[in-house]
């Protein structure tokens, strides 16, 4: 009996241990140690859900200590890079730098990454934005920090100053000693400079060069059995690349090396990679049917990744090779590259140092529109009033009337305080039509106005008259809202509206946004949005008293839609109110429910 009680102590002894030691994550992280445990338990998720990694995600979202948390946001934001969701994976990283305030080399580096995803989609505007704010960030080591700058300011200096550029590639090709092993020891580091050196390469035609360098890497990765990384697949890639330029014999060899590692790619990109370089390889020695089924196939894999980026280069190259098909490859081209066009024209949207004049004169523009309005709504407001007071004090007989007037009133100052509030988000460029509505406010009502006064000065005042001025003037105040309401704008500046929600909302939830300025909406699109707007205040106060609440809304371009996103970090379903108010205006949407998140697409296009 003795024994049976010592053991069943000694099991729930051993039980209370295991139950301490996974509790051990969350009260008493080491995050150099639990940080590790976190990468193995996403990359064996990865394998088995590309897909999905929310699950991993959620699971870590437990943890206290806050360098962890920032890590696990990095991670979800490797995923969805390599989904290509790339504002998601943006927002995550942003995420992340709100961890690691107390961390200075942490949030440096977690900043890089935030250079390297714009610099990927080509925002190069955002790219400079984040590097002016990581010079101001301690390093322990500045020659390190200096390097980082300089790699990832490479496609900056290539487009402001093509001479520096061109120096500061030669320095970084020929970087030896211990910068060179700091190179080495940064995965995410060695592989951009790779891609950023090699392009440079071929815009020389330097191939020898390429094959040199990449080979001697290649041998390098494949002893230390690195074959599942970028950087392999990378210098790969450039091997392969400059062997089909120069005939090289050997090129069969890299063909095959490719294909054996193809279960062990990091991306899909890599996959359709592959079948470009094959295809490539067969237009070097003419055998069109291979082109045209490899390119083929590098289409389908982009496609099912939804990699527009590689998508368009390979329409492109299909638009060239497959002359069967050119119809349908064009048009599909055409559509495609609307969404790329999206990422390049938006580098005109961000606001850095270099066009900071043009922001204070366009800040200026929309403080003195905004003025005149308000001017121009008072005085209208104030005459009115004017005369409805000096009726009443002179007619005790017409007082139901004029609180009839009154309320009308009140209706009118809320409609053209909404005008004004509309008229705040359009462009400078529409000043001139502002001007031409205050002289259309001038000419039509408050003139109108000056005439009704006059008639308080005779002796004798005729109520029925009075009345019919009032409601003409009623009737032309009506006319000049029509024409406010109806102007056709044709650029509205979406960041303004949806960051409103953000700013009154604050106190209660985190919210973030992205917006993608290069969309220009219709009149009747533009009415569609405010709908919207109103719709997503009822949805977001369904959880504002909730704790922890986090929302991110978001507009974007898809390849023929404008989307407005919603997505909230818990589970909510669309009530009958809501979900009537979208139908009964058209509004096209689709709610996605997966785990505690939500998501809601709506069509404004």
């Amino acid at each position: 009996m003795r024994l049976i009680i010592s053991n069943t102590f000694l099991i729930l002894t051993v039980c209370l241990l295991t139950a301490c030691r996974k509790e051990k994550v969350y009260n008493s992280a080491n995050y150099k140690i639990d940080s590790i445990t976190m990468r193995k338990n996403y990359n064996s998720e990865y394998e088995v859900n590309p897909h999905n990694l929310h699950k991993v995600h959620a699971f870590y979202m437990q943890e206290t200590d806050s360098v962890l948390l920032g890590i696990n946001h990095q991670l979800y934001s490797n995923y969805l890079a390599k989904n290509n969701k790339f504002d998601s994976a943006y927002y995550y990283l942003t995420r992340a730098n709100d961890h690691f305030k107390n961390n200075d080399r942490k949030r440096f580096f977690n900043s890089i990454r935030k250079i390297s995803l714009t610099n990927r989609v080509n925002l190069l505007a955002h790219s400079k934005i984040e590097i002016e704010k990581l010079k101001d960030i301690p390093l322990e080591n500045e020659k390190v920090k200096q390097l980082y700058i300089d790699v990832f300011s490479l496609p900056i200096l290539q487009e402001e100053d093509p001479a520096k550029y061109e120096k500061e590639v030669n320095y970084l090709m020929n970087i030896d000693g211990e910068l060179e092993n700091t190179i080495r020891r940064g995965t995410l580091v060695e592989n951009y400079l790779t891609g950023e050196l090699n392009k440079y390469l071929i815009r020389k035609s330097n191939y020898d060069k390429i094959i040199k360098r990449s080979t001697k890497r290649i041998n390098e990765l494949l002893k230390e059995n690195r074959t599942s990384e970028d950087l392999f697949f990378t210098s790969l890639f450039y091997t392969i690349y400059a062997k089909i330029y120069l005939h090289d014999a050997s090129i069969h060899n890299d063909l095959n090396l490719y294909q054996s590692h193809l279960k062990t790619v990091p991306t899909k990109e890599s996959e359709a990679l592959y079948y470009y370089l094959k295809a490539k390889y067969y237009q070097s020695i003419s055998v069109p049917d291979s082109v045209s089924s490899n390119f083929k196939k590098a289409l389908n894999i982009s496609r099912e990744t939804n990699n527009f980026i590689y998508e368009h280069q390979i329409l492109q190259q299909l638009i060239a090779t497959n002359t069967l098909n050119t119809k349908e490859y064009t048009n599909d081209y055409i559509k495609i590259n609307d969404s790329l066009l999206t990422y390049k024209n938006y580098v005109h949207d961000f606001i850095f140092e270099t066009n900071s004049n043009t922001l204070k004169l366009k800040t200026e523009q929309q403080l003195i529109q905004k003025q005149n309005l308000n001017v121009t709504a008072f005085t209208f407001i104030l005459l009115f009033s004017v005369v409805l007071y000096y009726f009443i004090y002179r007619n005790v007989k017409t007082r139901q009337l004029a609180r009839k007037h009154r309320e009308y009133l009140n209706e009118k100052t809320q409609m053209y305080k909404y005008l004004i509030d509309i008229k705040e988000q359009m462009d400078a460029s529409i000043l001139k039509e502002n001007n031409n509505t205050k002289q259309l406010i001038d000419q039509n009502a408050i003139l109108k106005i000056n005439d009704l006064l006059q008639f308080f000065d005779s002796n004798e005042t005729d109520l029925d008259l009075l009345q019919d001025k009032i409601k003409e003037i009623e009737d032309e105040s009506r006319s000049i809202s029509h024409i406010i309401s109806t102007t056709n704008y044709k650029t509205v500046d979406l960041s303004y509206i949806i960051n409103e929600i953000k700013k009154q909302y604050a106190s209660f939830i985190k919210i973030e946004t992205f917006t993608d300025n290069t969309i220009i909406l219709s009149d009747l699109e533009f009415k569609t949005l405010l709908r919207i707007m109103l719709f997503t205040y009822k949805f977001i106060d369904k959880i504002k008293y909730k704790e922890n609440s986090i929302c991110f809304i978001s507009i974007y371009k898809t390849k023929k839609k404008n989307i407005y996103k919603i997505w909230i970090n818990r589970s909510l379903s669309l009530n009958e109110e809501l979900i009537t108010f979208l139908n009964d205006r058209s509004i096209q949407f689709e709610l996605i429910k997966e785990n505690q998140e939500t998501t809601l697409l709506i069509n404004i296009s």
